[in-house]
């Protein structure tokens, strides 16, 4: 598990998860665009919830190992689409005067 810190809060989530929303926050800074995406969280109390970044090219994630808070929180759906997403180069720059809500179409990314 890792902790992932971010607009004056933190919260812990799977290290797969954790190390793909820093990658994609890369991606969208390097494309000059925005994007939203909700992941799985260990709450305080140990349940499971769920948490919304906007991810954009000022977003400031820190990620840090977490001590054994649970099991780890995984999901594979979500990693792959945004790997996907990165891989595929899935965003127009809004710079380059592109539209860049054309590029999500899944539960977990909307702009």
């Amino acid at each position: 598990m890792k902790r992932v810190f971010y607009a004056g809060a933190s919260f812990a989530t799977g290290d797969a998860i954790a190390d793909t929303l820093a990658a994609y926050a890369v991606h969208l800074m390097q494309h000059r665009t925005v994007a939203s995406v909700e992941i799985p969280i260990r709450k305080a109390d140990g349940s499971e919830g769920r948490a919304l970044f906007l991810l954009g090219p000022s977003s400031e994630l820190v990620l840090k190992p977490e001590p054994d808070v649970g099991r780890e929180l995984e999901d594979d759906v979500l990693v792959a689409s945004l790997r996907g997403h990165m891989s595929r180069g899935a965003l127009v720059s809004a710079a380059a005067g592109g539209d860049t809500t054309q590029a999500f179409t899944d539960d977990y990314l909307t702009l």
